[in-house]
């Protein structure tokens, strides 16, 4: 489970000769999205709006088969086809990593993000170090 840096992606596929499933945290990804779809000097219209991309993405972080994300995505498109800069983003940034973050693809995983991890860090950092 890992953030959504490219670099670390390459990184981790070079060591391990990619034979280790990565997946990317969701908090991170939903994170990324929202950076890239707030407005300056935003309106009720661009709120409406934000919101309407973030409950596309959403329904296809969390899409159950890769048909159900095909279809989900083909829906965004239609719906958010005014908003051709977050397309661009989304095509160049999200769709090639979808296999990280759409639980289209994840079936098997069971956390999608790693508090429990960082909490037991926390604690071994504290009472230990």
């Amino acid at each position: 489970m890992i953030d959504c840096s490219s670099a670390e992606i390459r990184a981790i596929g070079k060591v391990f000769r990619n034979e280790v499933d990565l997946i990317l945290r969701h908090w991170h990804i939903k994170r990324a999205w929202e950076v890239n779809i707030k407005v300056v000097n935003s309106t009720q219209d661009s709120n409406i709006a934000c919101n309407i991309i973030q409950a596309a993405l959403n329904n296809m972080m969390y899409a159950s088969t890769s048909v159900a994300f095909n279809n989900l995505y083909n829906s965004f498109l239609e719906k958010c086809k005014d908003y051709e800069t977050f397309i661009a983003y989304f095509e160049k940034m999200g769709i090639p990593k979808k296999q990280l973050w759409s639980k289209a693809w994840r079936q098997l995983v069971t956390f999608h993000m790693n508090n429990f991890i960082e909490s037991y860090h926390n604690q071994l950092k504290t009472f230990y170090f």
